[in-house]
């Protein structure tokens, strides 16, 4: 059966701290593994409880730095997306607006096409002949 590892947080081993069976700790650039679980007051260089582990150095500095930069871009973009949904509310009672103002628009045009055909009905309309031949 697989030995789950897991990362204690924060990585940084501290002495004052109790950690379980396989937490992985740095101190410098060296990772230690508990190979039992560790009480408070055990130092690092102790072999019954760490053992240094193979795992490649992490620079927590920089994962800091770069956790520190993503946090500021996801505040940023969160920003921009409570500015566009105050454009998008912005917009839509324009919409509305608009939509109302096209709308009165078409039966004024409808209005004035009925008057204008009437116009040319009128227009159009033969005059009633006159009979011609005295009767």
């Amino acid at each position: 059966m697989a030995t789950s590892l897991t990362f204690a947080v924060p990585v940084e081993w501290n002495i004052n701290t109790a950690y379980e069976i396989n937490m992985i700790v740095f101190v410098g650039k060296k990772a230690y593994t508990a190979i039992q679980d560790v009480p408070t007051g055990i130092q690092i260089t102790n072999t019954a409880y760490w053992s240094e582990t193979g795992v490649p150095y992490v620079d927590l500095a920089d994962i800091r730095n770069h956790l520190n930069l993503l946090d500021t871009e996801v505040s940023d973009i969160g920003d921009d997306v409570d500015a566009l949904d105050s454009r998008v509310t912005t917009n839509s009672g324009n919409i509305a607006t608009l939509t109302q103002d096209l709308a009165t628009a078409v039966a004024s045009l409808r209005t004035a096409t009925q008057t204008l055909n009437n116009i040319m009905i009128s227009l159009y309309t033969p005059y009633p002949t006159q009979n011609q031949g005295g009767n």
